[in-house]
């Protein structure tokens, strides 16, 4: 067993002493010495964590492991959930009093038994042993590890593990994929489908299912098409009422407006009876109301946040009684970011505090994200479930190096250490594309799980597993960019604009021989070579979008020459159109982009 997985091991919650010295066998030269024991009247998840066991070990040891409802079958057995001999084994009591996502996995008598709460925990305790113990990787959608070793055998084992973070969302196409989501344990909006399918009762679900829009839905409850016939049921600004999902809010001291949204959310929430959450949050606009009412609150309460939060109080109250097993979540976003002197959210309420103006190449500690930093603290102080809604890339070019790898870490530690119940880290949605997205989905996963790893060994460990013979210049790379951001004063902001100033000819020739670099060490070796081409296409776009100032500049200093425009144009549009990368930017197919620098450049065929 690997140095890593022993830390990975020790980190989860640890060790209580073996029963004994022996191990548990799994296999012996290519032959099972276990089998695989399930409850007849499993759960689907809980069958899919015995076919993976069964799976995954073969991959590992060439054994062929029977899965078998019957005690009787094996002398040593993997015990795959709650069944009867896990019950008489360790307690009904200890099985009842499971989280749904913590889990057990502890070696008794003869037995090994990986048990959870519902509807994941024993799911993810068989993606634990695999991964955490036995060294499996599921790097990305189509890249899994599997270390082989025909006999194999795990020391006794007594963990009881559940994750720092109740809700864990990397909201990046990776993590879209509802196998790589399960097996790394993310539980995020996944749930609620997309591209590649939910998460279905099979891959344990997902946390959140929302009845209705997740985000800014005012607009949707109180359409602005109402404006006409009820002005007064929308924002006041400057004198005139405005509405829409970009031009206006709500009233929300207007009774009125709280009545006719109440009937809307519980006709939304009647329509999606597994429904977890409904949003009831802001639209994507800073016109709020400044009405005299509205105004007095807001004077009251020192923020429009006190405004915004007792009129979502008010319907969580009035729904209650109807959906006791729905949360109704608001934001804490722009105008509604400093928290209220008075107002508190009520125990059915979440409260999603939104980072959309931090400077994302520093840590949360730094002195340019003070003001926010302050916020966050101030509403752990008075909320009783707070999320947070984080940014992880550039919306204004997908494509542009993002160097936030070192802020990880530091800023998810902060969240565990002020009372943050779940994190939704946005980045590139649903489209594969953008800087390290594989990267950034593996080591999240890792940090929403257990924020208290070394996020720098985690990075280095992906590029070891992802980029093989690579992994040295790859890691330069990202060296590079992140001590150029660190030694400017530049705000990387999730919208940054061209130029950045630490970007430019010089660093991005060094960037470019490094990709060079990292190439030659694995040209012809698949899928390493894949891997790197994907992630030298940001230095590429970089290099498409500044190539005639630059190429002069670097030619004035003697540095290495890039490759001529035609030939990276050429490269970039293969490899796009190959990998289905649809979008450049948040807006801007990634079609439109490669016809302007076709313009410029020639057609690249």
């Amino acid at each position: 067993m690997s140095p890593m997985v022993l830390l990975l091991v020790a980190a989860a919650v640890l060790l209580a002493l073996p029963e004994s010295a022996a191990a548990f066998p799994i296999a012996d030269s290519g032959r099972a010495r276990c089998a695989i024991l399930l409850d007849e009247e499993a759960r689907p998840a809980e069958r899919r964590a015995a076919r993976e066991l069964a799976e995954h070990l073969r991959q590992m040891t060439g054994a062929t492991f029977s899965v078998t409802t019957n005690p009787g079958a094996a002398r040593n057995a993997l015990v795959v959930g709650p069944c009867a001999v896990a019950r008489q084994a360790l307690g009904e009591d200890t099985l009842a009093a499971l989280a749904p996502e913590q889990f057990l996995i502890r070696t008794q008598g003869r037995h090994l038994f990986l048990v959870g709460g519902s509807p994941r925990g024993t799911l993810y305790a068989a993606y634990h042993l695999l991964d955490n113990v036995l060294g499996v990787r599921w790097w990305t959608p189509t890249y899994t590890e599997v270390p082989r070793k025909r006999t194999l055998e795990v020391r006794r084992l007594n963990l009881n593990v559940q994750p720092t973070f109740e809700y864990r969302d990397p909201y990046l196409a990776t993590a879209w994929h509802a196998d790589w989501a399960a097996r790394n344990r993310c539980n995020g909006m996944v749930g609620n489908g997309g591209p590649n399918g939910p998460a279905d009762e099979e891959h344990g679900g997902g946390f959140l299912i929302y009845a209705g829009g997740s985000c800014h839905t005012f607009d949707q409850f109180v359409p602005a098409a109402l404006l006409e016939q009820h002005p007064t049921w929308f924002s006041e600004v400057e004198g005139k009422r405005v509405a829409g999902q970009y031009e206006g809010q709500l009233c929300l001291s207007n009774p009125e407006v709280l009545e006719y949204l109440i009937d809307a959310v519980d006709q939304t929430l009647q329509k999606t009876p597994g429904a977890t959450n409904v949003s009831i949050t802001q639209n994507d606009n800073v016109q709020y109301c400044r009405c005299a009412r509205c105004a007095a609150i807001d004077a009251e309460e020192g923020s429009p946040a006190g405004a915004m939060l007792r009129f979502v109080n008010a319907v969580a109250e009035r729904l209650e009684a109807k959906y006791p097993r729905v949360m109704f979540d608001t934001f804490a976003y722009q105008y509604t970011r400093k928290a209220p002197r008075l107002a508190r959210p009520r125990r059915n309420v979440i409260v999603r505090l939104c980072s959309i103006e931090c400077d994302f190449g520093r840590p949360l500690s730094a002195a340019t994200n003070r003001a926010f930093a302050e916020d966050a603290k101030a509403w752990a102080a008075i909320a009783p479930r707070l999320y947070v809604w984080d940014y992880i890339t550039n919306f204004t070019n997908y494509f542009k190096p993002h160097p936030n790898l070192r802020v990880l870490g530091p800023n998810l530690r902060f969240f565990a250490e002020h009372n943050v119940r779940g994190v939704f880290e946005q980045g590139t949605e649903i489209t594969p594309t953008g800087e390290f997205e594989d990267l950034r989905a593996w080591v999240l996963s890792r940090l929403l799980w257990n924020p208290y790893q070394d996020d720098q060994k985690l990075i280095a460990e992906f590029c070891d597993g992802c980029y093989g013979p690579a992994s040295k210049p790859i890691q330069a790379y990202i060296k590079l960019i992140h001590d150029l951001q660190e030694g400017s004063d530049y705000y990387l902001s999730c919208f940054a604009q061209d130029p950045a100033p630490f970007l430019n000819a010089e660093a991005m020739a060094r960037a470019d021989q490094l990709f060079k670099q990292a190439l030659a060490a694995v040209a012809g070796k698949e899928p390493y070579e894949a891997h790197v081409r994907r992630a030298y296409l940001p230095v590429q776009s970089q290099w498409l979008t500044h190539y005639e100032e630059w190429a002069k500049e670097v030619a004035a200093k003697g540095l290495p020459a890039p490759d001529p425009a035609p030939k990276i144009l050429r490269e970039f549009k293969q490899l796009a159109t190959a990998l289905g990368i649809r979008l450049y930017t948040s807006s801007k197919p990634t079609t439109e982009m490669i016809a302007e620098w076709e313009q410029r450049y020639g057609a690249a065929q």
